[in-house]
């Protein structure tokens, strides 16, 4: 497996056992970057190895489940200076109003979201106390809810999945939301951060 950079938003990716690959970025956070092969409309997800966890984690989940992103693990590589892990999926289009049943989706879950951060902690908690704390609480009201059951089986799943990843909290934010443009249905594309790793990147800019 080897990348090599062409362009500041292009780059060529060599998979295992397959073509060369001329990709474009589409999106850069902290941990990740996202290319696409457009003619494929498949998306590769650069990530940095050891800090963002919540693609393995996806990517163990039930595949099946249209609201879980199909997230597929292609390799590890080093480019010298960063070891990353790359996956890919479907390309899914950006969550907007226009997809009137995501959308109608969404805005249920942000609700509930809110509902369930508004709720007082005890102090004392730790970071994985509290990230396990607010996933059960949010979870709670998604099954209490008449969303869909394949959507309340999603957030299920993705609760119990975060349990295995130490502070990983969920979180419901249209920039990480998607949309399946064959079924108008919502995809839960990135819904989980590292709690201790926001908060200690806090502490620091403080």
């Amino acid at each position: 497996m080897t990348a090599t950079i062409k362009k500041q938003h292009y780059a060529y990716i060599t998979l295992p056992n397959g073509p060369r690959l001329l990709v474009e970025r589409i999106g850069k956070g902290r941990y990740t970057t996202a290319w696409i092969h457009r003619a494929a409309r498949v998306v590769y997800l650069q990530v940095k190895d050891g800090l963002d966890s919540s693609k393995e984690m996806i990517s163990k989940l039930d595949q099946t489940n249209p609201h879980i992103p199909k997230f597929e693990f292609i390799a590890a590589m080093n480019l010298g200076y960063q070891d990353y892990v790359l996956y890919s999926c479907p390309y899914y289009i950006p969550l907007t109003a226009k997809s009137k049943v995501a959308w109608k989706q969404f805005r249920a879950l942000e609700r509930m979201i809110r509902e369930a951060s508004a709720v007082p902690l005890m102090k004392q908690l730790n970071h994985c106390e509290v990230a396990r704390r607010r996933n059960l609480d949010f979870n709670d009201l998604v099954q209490e809810s008449d969303l869909s059951p394949l959507l309340k089986e999603a957030i299920s799943d993705i609760v119990d999945g975060c349990g295995n990843y130490g502070p990983c909290m969920i979180e419901i934010a249209r920039r990480n939301l998607a949309v399946d443009p064959l079924t108008d249905d919502l995809i839960l594309l990135d819904p989980c951060f590292n709690y201790k790793k926001v908060c200690d990147s806090r502490q620091a800019k403080s």
